[in-house]
């Protein structure tokens, strides 16, 4: 087990003893960028205790917002982009997307299912699909724009498509839904 040094256990605050409790403030003047885990709490600060706050931020995304926070456009944005960068989410595999989500974007959102198929099944095309489906049916423009405005050869609408082909979670119907979305999305990827 790793045993943090005498140093660095006066520097760690303790964390909420219950999820609902907030953790107490620092009396810091950007208490709500820093840590809660990590605040030193001591006069002075070497060097190397500088070096570890800034590792200990580097490893996310200070800037942390919910996903409750964010406006209805910023959330079809990224829901877009999740599709894109992770499509296992279509799958219901939803660890990478949410990994990206909070690494790269600092958004914590706690109903991350949620946010791709809750609310059962809807008829798209005449077909009766999973929600998942219907969502990408609904979040074509915004799938467009980001594969539009990608730089990223990873990103790319060929190898999206190839990764949703190679998807055998469907039955033949659902399946045809859904290479149908994504052949009329392809037709608006320039």
């Amino acid at each position: 087990m790793f045993n943090l040094g005498e140093c660095q256990q006066k520097r760690v605050a303790k964390p909420p003893t219950h999820v609902d409790e907030e953790p107490k403030k620092s009396t810091n003047e950007n208490e709500d960028d820093s840590l809660w885990w990590y605040s030193p709490d001591v006069q002075e600060v070497s060097s190397q205790d500088i070096e570890e706050q800034i590792f200990a931020e580097s490893l996310i995304n200070s800037k942390i917002q919910f996903w409750s926070e964010l406006s209805k456009k910023e959330k079809d944005h990224y829901k877009a982009e999740m599709l894109i960068k992770s499509p296992k989410v279509i799958l219901g595999d939803y660890n990478n997307a949410c990994k990206w989500l909070l690494k790269a974007k600092g958004i914590i959102n706690p109903s991350f299912r949620d946010t791709f198929s809750a609310g059962g099944q809807e008829t798209i095309f005449g077909v009766k699909v999973p929600k998942i489906i219907a969502n990408i049916y609904k979040w074509k423009s915004d799938i467009i724009e980001v594969l539009n405005n990608s730089d990223s050869p990873n990103d790319s609408f060929e190898l999206w498509k190839e990764h949703i082909s190679k998807m055998t979670k469907f039955s033949s119907n659902e399946k045809k839904v859904l290479l149908r979305i994504v052949t009329e999305i392809g037709k608006e990827v320039h």
